[in-house]
């Protein structure tokens, strides 16, 4: 019910920006927007990993969190392509947007399962028990309230870990995606809007790939360990965001595009492992949507310092400074290297 909440509530506000006759209700929709879309996350999160065993989920849930980069890189063209290909208004580009989260909530409300009981199947640490021995059927203990989980998840040092990890990760990624074209025609004062506007696709291109790759590395090489491949992405990503700088000053487009690439494939792959994986295993099923919420809460402040601090800094510094939140950021998790969630 919260994501289908959500849904409805984006819709909703979606319209209302569309038709609305003053931008003095912009910024509180704008606001409600925001609220009614963070509603999804930490729930799905949850709704899927009650539907596989720990040893699953790094893939699985890998190739769901795709769904942040695929529906970053699709949403501009296509909605775009609405508004102005076939209406020539700016206001349909949010109608048409309501259109498509009204569908979607539909097909939500029809389809969608809470937990493998809904389908008629046992709980899946019954269901595959043989296959997942670190599994503890915990069904004894009653539920927890809302405030109970969260206390829970809050007081977890390993959930905290991850939370400032993902503080530290959240504003490269941000900065690029908000401030990728004017990032570009910086380092690149000849490319033209054109360029300055596909380059950065690479960066969302390749976040599709790293969270499919990361989770499956994460089940098959490290037997479904998520802080070993978080802390390898983390530091791949510091040595990709160092040489930026230094490779693009020569102003190449081919360079641009793959350390663009490169970025974008460590800092989502980090991203997915931290805020959705991770999350979820070492919350366990008692509070597993709290710890990814609280975790995702903390993203969230990190990616407002990303879409500010270009707007503040040099590409040198700001390149330069996120590698170093991301090297401490690695350094905060590589002690839980041999780390394992005590339960499903």
């Amino acid at each position: 019910m919260i994501v289908l909440g959500g849904l409805v509530m984006s819709a909703v506000a979606a319209v209302l920006l569309g038709i609305g006759p003053a931008l003095i209700l912009f910024a509180p929709l704008m606001i409600v927007q925001g609220l009614a879309q963070s509603t999804g996350w930490s729930p799905l999160c949850k709704n899927v990993a009650q539907f596989f065993t720990i040893g699953e989920r790094g893939r699985i849930l890998g190739l769901w969190t795709t769904n942040y980069a695929f529906g970053g890189l699709a949403a501009a063209p296509f909605i775009g392509w609405i508004a102005y290909g076939m209406f020539d208004s700016w206001r349909v580009a949010f109608l048409a947007g309501a259109g498509v989260v009204l569908v979607v909530a539909v097909l939500f409300a029809v389809l969608q399962r809470n937990k493998p009981a809904d389908v008629g199947l046992p709980p899946i640490d019954e269901y595959r028990a043989d296959e997942n021995a670190v599994v503890v059927t915990e069904r004894a203990k009653p539920a927890r309230s809302i405030r109970e989980a969260l206390l829970a998840a809050v007081g977890d040092r390993m959930v905290l870990l991850l939370g400032a990890s993902y503080f530290l990760l959240k504003p490269a990624r941000y900065a690029i995606l908000l401030w990728g074209p004017v990032i570009v025609i910086e380092r690149i004062p000849g490319a033209g809007m054109l360029k300055a506007i596909v380059l950065p696709v690479a960066f969302g291109a390749a976040g599709i790939c790293a969270p499919i790759i990361i989770g499956l590395v994460s089940d098959k090489l490290f037997a479904a360990r998520r802080i070993p491949p978080a802390v390898l992405s983390l530091l791949a990503l510091v040595a990709a965001l160092a040489l930026f700088v230094p490779l693009t000053a020569t102003g190449s487009v081919p360079m641009m595009a793959i350390m663009l690439a490169l970025i974008g494939f460590t800092v989502y792959a980090a991203d997915a492992m931290i805020s959705c994986v991770a999350a979820v295993d070492f919350g366990t099923s008692e509070h597993a949507g709290a710890s990814a919420g609280f975790i995702n809460g903390c993203g969230s402040i990190g990616a407002v310092l990303g879409g500010l601090l270009p707007g503040y800094l040099g590409t040198n510094s700001l390149f330069f400074g996120f590698a170093g939140a991301a090297l401490v950021a690695a350094l905060l998790l590589a002690p839980k290297w041999k780390s394992t969630p005590a339960a499903a």
